[in-house]
Formats: C-alpha cells, sequence, structure tokens
C-alpha cells in the first residue's frame, strides 16, 4: 500500500517520501545540501535511522520511523503548552534547530514556562528526536 509521509517544516529542510512498505516510490527534498547528501545515503536503507542530533538526523530519523508506524508523536491536539498557546510544531522545530533540553525548548518557545503542566509533553517530544 502506497502512502505519502513527510517530515520537517514548511518553509526549512522538508522531505516528502512516496513509499510502499520499507521501499521509497519517489521523494521531493527542499533544504540544504547537506539535507540532500544525507537524504541520498539514507534512502538506501529507509528503516534504519541515523544516530546523530542534527537537524538533518533529526528529520531522517523522524520519516524512518513514520515508515514504520513507530512516531510516537501523532497528536490530535496541535496545541502543547495551553497556558502560553505554543503548539507542538513550534517545540519539534526548536529541537530539529538544536534545543535538546527542556531548559533550551523553554527559553526558544517558552513552552513550560507557565503552569508546568506540559512539562511530560515537551519530554516525550525530546525523547521522540534525541532517543
Amino acid at each position: 500500500m502506497q502512502r505519502t509521509l513527510k517530515a520537517g517544516f514548511f518553509g526549512m529542510d522538508q522531505i516528502e517520501v512516496v513509499c510502499d512498505g520499507g521501499k521509497i516510490i519517489s521523494s521531493k527534498v527542499v533544504g540544504s545540501l547537506e539535507l540532500l547528501n544525507k537524504f541520498k545515503t539514507w534512502q538506501k536503507n529507509p528503516l534504519n535511522p541515523p544516530s546523530g542530533k542534527t537537524s538533518e538526523d533529526l528529520i531522517l530519523k523522524e520519516l524512518s520511523l513514520k515508515i514504520q508506524d513507530q512516531w510516537p508523536l501523532m497528536n490530535d491536539e496541535p496545541e502543547l503548552c495551553h497556558c502560553r498557546k505554543i503548539p507542538q510544531v513550534n517545540v519539534e522545530r526548536a529541537i530539529v534547530l538544536g534545543a535538546h533540553t527542556v531548559e533550551q525548548v523553554r527559553a526558544r518557545t517558552s513552552a513550560n514556562t507557565g503552569c508546568g503542566t506540559c512539562l511530560p509533553d515537551v519530554e516525550r517530544v525530546l525523547k521522540a528526536y534525541l532517543g
């Protein structure tokens, strides 16, 4: 069964693939030369997510896990931090761009700077990207 999957962020590095099981049928990569080069290597074995922490590695990891139906961040509720009205995508973008701790996510997004009830959600997103 063919599926279209996306990873990355609009206006930044992003990848869209059409896959059938673990095989990539077609792809569209928008972004840096580094992302394009890493994608070319990764697409030979898309079920093997990269282990690095660069933005390119994190985007490819997301796509690998989506291909395998193992991406843990499928969320029906787009807002992660309700008191600051911060969407989950903002937290994800901050992590991909280098915010690798709760404190760094707070500084870049203001998520988890109010009541604190979203801390487990911020930690869950960090764990999904960084392992």
